[in-house]
């Protein structure tokens, strides 16, 4: 599958560049309107110009000014492109997590969090997670190295994903601490991809970033698991795979789930090493009396 531009240059994730770019080099006044707008996107499509300002603590006239700056034609054009983010992702927040501690009657814990999950999990197929993840796939398939890079809330995703991978393939790291997080990315080229997880909202670890960074300047292809769409990470990554999570309580089996599917992709591409090193690995399990 050939891989678009719209992807490589990041045009899907284009409004939060932006926004981005529009704190660093904007007046004070636009700084302020960008950064609220960027903290409360779930928020702007349904606020007026004139409640957007209050919000600000600015006038009307600059939040028009902003939205021009920023390279809309008007108000609604900004709001219609965050409406159509917002269809097709539904971020989790760490907050979620207090959220699942409050009282929610006589309702048995387990049913109401296996019912939560399964309805993220549902939500989770858009034509925009479809796409990308097609694409993802193809990257994955074509990478000489796969190099597996996620902190903090994170590292449990990313430990997982490695060790999946690494079971069938002989061509996947997964990235240390910030100590030695570049001794294998300055090895990386463009016949290998990164890949990111960054579950964060609203905090996203540096580390993360910074390493899709690296690899964006030196020609390195990448891809970006994270719950949201605001993620700093975005910018940077070849293609995003926006994961939902559950309505009443934080969670990362959306995420799961789809690392999960990438590595049945990539072992239907290579079912015959991957079942070699299987059998190999399951053999030398037993043979050196780490499993029945």
């Amino acid at each position: 599958m050939e891989i678009s531009n719209d992807f490589l240059n990041g045009e899907n994730d284009s409004i939060f560049t932006r926004l981005r770019k529009g704190i660093s080099e904007f007046t004070l006044t636009q700084q302020t309107v960008c950064s609220y707008t960027l903290e409360h996107y779930q928020k702007v499509p349904f606020t007026t110009v004139e409640k957007l300002a209050q919000s600000c603590g600015v006038s009307p006239a600059s939040v028009v000014r902003t939205v021009k700056a920023l390279g809309y034609d008007s108000y609604r054009e900004l709001q219609s492109e965050l409406e159509a983010l917002l269809l097709g992702t539904k971020v989790s927040l760490w907050w979620e997590l207090e959220r699942s501690f409050d009282d929610n009657g006589d309702e048995f814990p387990l049913a109401r969090i296996v019912k939560d999950n399964i309805e993220a999990l549902q939500e989770s197929i858009t034509p925009h997670m479809m796409q990308n993840y097609a694409v993802a796939v193809d990257l994955l398939l074509a990478a000489r190295f796969i190099y597996i890079v996620g902190m903090r809330s994170s590292r449990g995703a990313a430990i997982y994903f490695h060790s999946m991978m690494n079971q069938m393939l002989a061509n996947v790291r997964l990235g240390g601490g910030n100590e030695v997080l570049y001794d294998d990315l300055v090895d990386l080229g463009p016949k290998d991809v990164l890949v990111g997880i960054s579950l964060g909202g609203p905090h996203h670890a540096k580390a993360t970033c910074n390493a899709m960074k690296f690899a964006a300047q030196n020609s390195v292809p990448s891809i970006l698991i994270t719950n949201s769409p605001s993620s700093p990470c975005a910018e940077f990554a070849t293609v995003a795979l926006y994961v939902p999570s559950a309505s009443k309580h934080y969670s990362i089996t959306p995420c799961m789930t789809l690392l999960e599917s990438l590595v049945v992709s990539t072992g239907k591409k290579y079912r015959g090493i991957a079942k070699e090193k299987l059998r190999k690995l399951e053999e030398v399990l037993v043979s050196e009396d780490i499993t029945y």
